[in-house]
């Protein structure tokens, strides 16, 4: 992907109406934790996932579920938060 055709949210944005946004990259050096949320009629289930690429070279990408939200908490480079 070219950096022209890369598009960011920041911390509190939605994506673009219309649009569904289904993974997140995680950053080569960087750990990130997680925090899931999948609300049904019936059923909240929320649940937290570090990713740890703090000792990799590259990337890699994080495939949310529909219906499920996804809220980078935390974040750090070289080791873990």
């Amino acid at each position: 992907m070219s950096l022209s055709s890369t598009k960011w949210i920041y911390p509190t944005e939605r994506t673009p109406s219309g649009q569904d946004w289904d993974a997140f990259r995680v950053d080569a050096g960087y750990c990130y934790k997680v925090e899931f949320l999948n609300e049904f009629p019936l059923l909240t289930k929320r649940w937290t996932m570090t990713y740890d690429r703090s000792n990799s070279s590259t990337p890699v990408y994080v495939k949310i579920e529909n219906p499920s939200q996804a809220y980078i908490i935390a974040q750090k480079a070289g080791s873990c938060p």
